[in-house]
């Protein structure tokens, strides 16, 4: 897969040094780290020396910086990889999490009998399920349901397990009707940060 500029994202500024984010598909870190892989020419993006990369490849999360720049085609050094970045974060950044809270994969609409929440994007939709699971958290993972369907009475969101908390050492989020819900953003393995609850209780 050759570079693709719509799949490159700026998420945030320290001084003049910009961070991006980047969905390589199948590309490895390795072809990401490639002479010459970013098209500076490509887009409104202009990466520049300074500049970090994070890189969701099919063999891991590659962490790159601006190395070098030859008539628009800029070649990214590899500061960490799978390996150099588990010692900060092993068993919670993966490409999956940090796909999710980029791009929002979209789980579809569930609801005719209690199931499993993934993360990503999830409706509720108006079947009989009234008792879901949300999933275990990791850090970066981000979880938004969100009922669309018109069936009522309280649909439960309970946590997967004993040691995982919500805020306050909560356990279940409760929404009680159509237009309701909730968004969550995992700040450990064992905690469910609240990031929005639109007419829901906390239990």
């Amino acid at each position: 897969m050759a570079y693709d500029s719509t799949k490159l994202a700026l998420i945030g500024r320290i001084y003049t040094n910009s961070f991006y984010i980047y969905d390589a598909g199948s590309d490895t870190i390795a072809t990401v780290s490639g002479a010459g892989y970013i098209d500076n020419d490509d887009s409104g993006i202009k990466l520049k020396s300074g500049d970090n990369v994070l890189a969701l490849c099919s063999d891991g999360i590659g962490w790159l910086e601006y190395g070098s720049e030859s008539a628009g085609a800029v070649t990214l050094t590899v500061v960490a990889t799978p390996t150099g970045l588990a010692s900060a974060v092993t068993g919670y950044v993966t490409t999956a999490n940090l796909r999710g809270v980029i791009y929002g994969t979209d789980n579809g609409v569930i609801g005719s009998a209690s199931a499993a929440i993934s993360a990503g994007l999830t409706e509720i939709g108006t079947g009989t399920g009234t008792a879901f699971t949300l999933p275990t958290p990791s850090l970066g993972a981000y979880v938004q349901v969100a009922q669309g369907g018109t069936a009522t009475g309280g649909r439960t969101f309970a946590v997967s397990s004993s040691g995982v908390t919500l805020p306050g050492g909560l356990t279940t989020i409760t929404i009680n009707g159509q237009g309701q819900g909730f968004a969550l953003y995992g700040a450990s393995a064992t905690r469910w940060r609240l990031l929005n609850l639109d007419g829901g209780t906390l239990s």
